[in-house]
């Protein structure tokens, strides 16, 4: 039961979700703080079950899929409700998502091959910088004196930098199973 502790918490962030979806359904100030608290919460316990994972010697393969979905749902989602709600610029969705697509082939591929492909420090830090940036654009106004619209697209931006990078060097790392399958 204590291996299961870690899953168990990455499921809870997947539960969360819905209520994200609540909080940002209409445009609704004092209900884009509780969205960004929220959001808060789930990069808490995604912290959480990683350090639990490794503190009790519970990584396991299903961990390694589930953890980076629950980040990539909770991702998505917060974009399509800021496309909702009009307050960020469509490109950056389709720069996240299509990246994300691409992880997503490229891990199916490796996948065929056995192996389990787990997040990379890089793309840990992309999604602390994705958490901060859609937390930043459901905040309305200043936050700590910065607009927090604008810094939320700046980390978003930098975000996107950083999750193409990775991506390359998820690409460059696993290339030989792509060669394999003649993908080049």
């Amino acid at each position: 039961m204590k291996k299961q502790i870690p899953n168990i918490i990455t499921i809870s962030r997947l539960a969360l979700l819905p209520f994200l979806i609540y909080l940002l359904w209409e445009d609704n100030s004092v209900y884009g703080w509780y969205a960004a608290g929220l959001l808060t919460i789930i990069g808490i316990t995604d912290l959480l079950d990683g350090y639990l994972a490794r503190k009790l010697d519970a990584v396991t393969n299903m961990g390694k899929i589930i953890d980076p979905t629950a980040d990539k749902l909770t991702v998505l989602i917060s974009l399509l409700m800021l496309m909702h709600l009009n307050r960020i610029n469509v490109f950056i969705p389709i720069l996240i998502l299509s990246r994300e697509i691409i992880i997503i082939t490229l891990r199916a591929v490796v996948a065929s091959e056995g192996i389990v492909i787990p997040a990379s420090t890089e793309g840990k830090r992309k999604t602390a910088l994705q958490m901060f940036g859609l937390g930043g654009l459901f905040i309305y106004g200043d936050f700590f004196g910065a607009n927090a619209a604008y810094c939320g697209n700046v980390l978003l931006i930098m975000s996107i930098i950083m999750s193409w990078y990775s991506a390359i060097q998820y690409f460059l790392s696993h290339m030989s199973y792509c060669k394999k399958d003649s993908l080049l």
